[in-house]
């Protein structure tokens, strides 16, 4: 962020002073980003991840920035303040929240990339301007991104109701799973399974014949009307239908103090 504003800037105040095919890329990378940022900012569906595309036009400008800086005399100060406070409290934030989730997993994977980019840094402590201006902004970012990569994956491999099922159902490959009440999970399991997932909202709608499994709330078994005949329990347990949400909601379910759903597998055979 600070590279980019600092980018931004000199771009514009050396702007007369520089080459036509270098003021052709500055327009172009710049309207690239800026344009594109804009058309977004006005759109109604507004999602993170469509942002994404702009990130390349950003970084070019910044590559270039830094390599002028870094090849030019020692100036900008206030440049490589910016970047040492950024990354010592992406940093700080990344060892913090591995702390306060307390996965060793993540744990590890942080400490590896400290030890990895301290082996860098001692490898070219003749160079520590670059390593204050480069490698410590990045070593906090990869620890950030390290950090939620995997406590999501691990966190959604743990309470994730399609993944789960998936794995109690591995000895049924071809069984057509039907889910009541929860077309989430019916959507996510043809990530997981070749077999139709097919979602219904009433149990009218399940098969009056043939042999299935249905995937629903432990609480069905307590609605009037719910009983099935033929029914066998093949698995259970306690898991998140909607995994996606707020940051501190992830933090819960990650140390497991989110309140979970109880999820029934049964096996219907020769229902009338």
């Amino acid at each position: 962020v600070a590279v980019f504003v600092a980018a931004m800037f000199d771009g514009v105040r050396r702007f007369a002073q520089r080459a036509a095919a270098t003021k052709a890329g500055f327009v172009f990378l710049s309207g690239a980003f800026f344009v594109t940022f804009a058309l977004f900012s006005a759109t109604s569906f507004q999602l993170d991840h469509y942002t994404v595309i702009l990130f390349p036009f950003a970084a070019i400008l910044c590559g270039q920035f830094l390599a002028q800086r870094l090849a030019g005399p020692q100036d900008g100060r206030g440049l490589l303040a910016a970047q040492i406070l950024l990354g010592t409290l992406l940093l700080v934030l990344a060892l913090g929240l591995s702390v306060y989730v307390g996965n060793v997993d993540v744990l590890a994977a942080e400490g590896c990339i400290l030890l990895l980019m301290a082996g860098m840094a001692w490898g070219r402590r003749r160079q520590m301007r670059e390593n204050l201006l480069l490698l410590l902004p990045l070593t906090g970012i990869l620890a950030v991104y390290t950090f939620l990569v995997l406590t999501t994956m691990l966190t959604f491999m743990r309470v994730g109701v399609a993944h789960n099922v998936a794995t109690q159902l591995a000895a049924l490959p071809d069984a057509t799973v039907y889910v009541y009440r929860m077309d989430i999970v019916a959507r996510e399991l043809g990530l997981y399974r070749s077999a139709p997932a097919v979602a219904v909202e009433d149990l009218a709608q399940l098969p009056a014949r043939g042999d299935y499994v249905l995937l629903a709330s432990g609480a069905l078994l307590a609605e009037p009307g719910a009983y099935l005949a033929g029914a066998t329990q093949l698995g259970q347990g306690r898991w998140a239908v909607h995994k996606t949400g707020t940051f501190p909601r992830l933090l819960r379910l990650a140390r497991g103090e989110e309140a979970l759903d109880d999820i029934l597998i049964l096996q219907i055979k020769g229902v009338d």
